[in-house]
């Protein structure tokens, strides 16, 4: 399935998808931002987006998760998403729980950021 967000909105796209208990990844793109929700049995199991704002790091710092000190000093050392959540836990600034339940947080931002979109693409790969 694939389609304009001018004629199909994202939140249609998605109400239908979770209506339907769909799985796989929907991919939307407005203008030079791009977004892919991954859903499971129509629910939100993960999502990315390129806007800085929704990089993890950065988001852990404007949300006071973490202090800004902290992400930059694991920073340094680790590289990627999962290296950074690694050196965080081990550098016990916060507890794996936390820092689960912040993601958890920042995937159902960058999904309600989305599915506001009413210009653009969308492209839903099963899977």
């Amino acid at each position: 399935m694939q389609g304009d967000l001018g004629q199909k909105p994202a939140a249609e796209v998605v109400r239908e998808l979770f209506a339907e208990a769909r799985s796989g990844v929907l991919a939307l793109q407005h203008g030079s931002v791009g977004c892919n929700i991954c859903i499971q049995d129509g629910r939100l199991i993960f999502a990315t987006s390129n806007l800085k704002r929704f990089q993890l790091a950065p988001w852990l710092e404007a949300s006071k998760v973490v202090s800004a000190r902290s992400v930059m000093e694991v920073q340094g050392e680790q590289q990627g998403t999962k290296g950074l959540v690694e050196a965080l836990v081990a550098s016990h600034d916060i507890d794996r729980v936390k820092l689960v339940t912040a993601i958890r947080q920042l995937l159902k931002e960058i999904a309600v950021d989305a599915v506001g979109w009413d210009e653009g693409t969308f492209r839903f790969t099963p899977g």
